[in-house]
């Protein structure tokens, strides 16, 4: 069998339909003859590319070609004959009440417990609570303006506006979350004065304890790190988002 055959996953009774990325990307014909395996021995390993990358490669490849339709290059978009099978949507977890109020009153002291507190709250995004300002906060009138985001982009890390204007917004804070950051405010006045000259003032609401930003990686490790202590139904940070918006 070779790579322009159909592929067979390992029980199969039929061909199957998608080649494997070893013999799509070519790996299996680049290895020694005496280490070859998958395909060229006639068990495929099944790695096929999941559903939700390939309907993406679709849409962009579609993207362009319209593209192309519109500057008159071509004259039709062949994609668009095109009907892949979509995706599942990604099931999500989520807290019940009981379980976030759980979480928040076990984090209580934790330095980053404003962070958690608001993302419940008002449902904010893991690059949005990085990227938060000082400035976008009004602990008067209780108010946060979301227009920030903190990401790492190609090994960069970035904090630019919010990818549209939908997502730009400011939301009422519940009076917990207002005390919480107010907390939070004295807390990072008390390490500017423990950091010193070591202090970047980056006017980041949630920062390490030298001022500067926190990589958004670390937020998982610390989230899961807290849920695996606190023994609460394990979530992603950003299920938050889909949690009930009014525990507190």
């Amino acid at each position: 069998m070779n790579g322009s055959e159909d592929c067979r996953r390992p029980g199969d009774a039929q061909p199957h339909s998608t080649k494997c990325q070893c013999c799509a990307q070519g790996w299996d014909a680049k290895r020694l003859e005496s280490k070859r395996r998958c395909c060229s021995v006639g068990k495929c390993c099944g790695q096929v590319p999941n559903p939700a990358r390939v309907h993406h490669v679709f849409r962009t490849l579609r993207a362009a070609l319209g593209v192309a339709v519109a500057e008159e290059v071509l004259t039709r978009n062949v994609a668009s004959f095109a009907k892949p099978t979509r995706p599942r949507r990604h099931r999500f977890d989520t807290w019940s009440v009981a379980e976030a109020t759980t979480f928040l009153a076990a984090i209580r002291e934790h330095r980053l417990y404003a962070l958690f507190a608001v993302a419940i709250a008002v449902g904010m995004r893991r690059g949005e609570a990085l990227g938060l300002r000082w400035e976008d906060v009004d602990l008067l009138d209780g108010t946060v303006r979301m227009a920030m985001q903190l990401q790492r982009v190609a090994g960069e890390l970035r904090h630019d506006e919010t990818k549209t204007d939908d997502s730009t917004r400011v939301v009422a804070l519940p009076r917990p979350c207002v005390q919480a950051l107010r907390r939070h405010r004295a807390q990072q006045a008390a390490d500017r004065m423990a950091a010193g000259d070591r202090w970047t003032d980056s006017g980041l609401v949630f920062t390490t304890r030298k001022g500067t930003p926190i990589e958004p990686r670390n937020i998982n490790r610390t989230f899961d790190g807290l849920i695996a202590k606190i023994g609460v139904t394990r979530i992603r940070f950003h299920d938050l988002r889909h949690s009930c918006a009014t525990l507190l």
